[in-house]
Parts: structure tokens; sequence; C-alpha cells
């Protein structure tokens, strides 16, 4: 989390699009704190004597925003996918999530065993359960067996394409 807040207000803010990928990624509980990142809205300006105006807040990323995901996102990196559409952040590409969302505590028994018991559910607005219901990007693209062997990432082209045909006339 702090990694992502430092590139993200770091050398991400000089470009005018932002590429977030949750591809392969196990889960976690922070999709909460990025979506606060991610959704900085400006509220005014100061000004310092001698100086131009400055935007407030001075952490908040104003490109465009799309979001790379896969049938590998699971648990907290299918909600992110799931929040990131739902808050209006950007665009989803990629292939859709497992659907394997579900909040879990770990128990350790006497003899040093540990195991996991579902506890926490997840739901859309319309009260969907998350779980066993992935989340479907607003482009589709798959990856050939192999193509990524190649240097070639057809997910990530597509999320660039997206951000530039955004970006054209402005």
């Amino acid at each position: 989390l702090e990694r992502f807040r430092r590139e993200l207000f770091g050398y991400a803010m000089a470009f005018d699009g932002l590429v977030i990928d949750v591809r392969y990624n196990g889960g976690g509980h922070i999709h909460e704190q990025l979506f606060e990142l991610l959704g900085r809205k400006p509220f005014g300006y100061s000004t310092r004597l001698g100086s131009g105006k400055l935007i407030q807040p001075g952490e908040m990323y104003q490109g465009v925003k799309v979001c790379l995901t896969n049938e590998y996102s699971f648990s907290d990196a299918e909600i992110f996918p799931y929040g990131f559409r739902q808050l209006g952040y950007g665009k989803l590409v990629g292939m859709p999530t497992n659907g394997g969302v579900i909040g879990t505590s770990n128990y350790q028994l006497l003899d040093g065993t540990t195991f996991r018991i579902p506890q926490t559910g997840w739901y859309t607005l319309g009260m969907v359960n998350l779980e066993n219901s992935p989340t479907v990007p607003d482009y589709i693209v798959d990856i050939a067996p192999g193509v990524m062997a190649t240097g070639d990432d057809p997910q990530l082209r597509k999320a660039v394409e997206v951000i530039l045909g955004q970006l054209q006339g402005k």
C-alpha cells in the first residue's frame, strides 16, 4: 500500500494515464485505502508568496485510469476491480476474475496445524454476492499460452490503447 502511494504521487504524476495491474494477485484487504488514494478530488487552491496557485489536495492523480484483471485475481484483487468500475475510476481490461471472494480467518490447533474459516462475505450494492460472481472486464482480452514468454502482453497493450483513446482530443 505504501509503495503504491509513493509511486502514484511520485513518478506517476508526470503521466496522463495509469494502468493498475491486479492480475495474478491473491488478495489482501487494502481496497478501501486504494480507493481513497485514487478518488481524491480537487477542493481548492493554495498560494505561497511569490508563487502561483497549487491545486488542493496536493497529492491527487487526475489522469485516465485503467485496471488490468484476470482469472488469477482473487479475493481483494476481485473486490478492487469491481469497486474501481463502480466508483467510475476507469475501465477494466483482461479476463473475468475467478469469483473467489471471501474473507477468512486463520486458526491454529494445539499441534501447530493451521486452517482458515470463511467469515466475511462481500456484496455489490444490489446485494449480489461476489463469491462465485466473477467481475467481467469492459474489454475481454485473452492471452494464448506461450504469448507472454515472447515478451508480448496483449492485455497491457489493450489497456494502453484504451487510455490513449480516452486522451485523444484532450
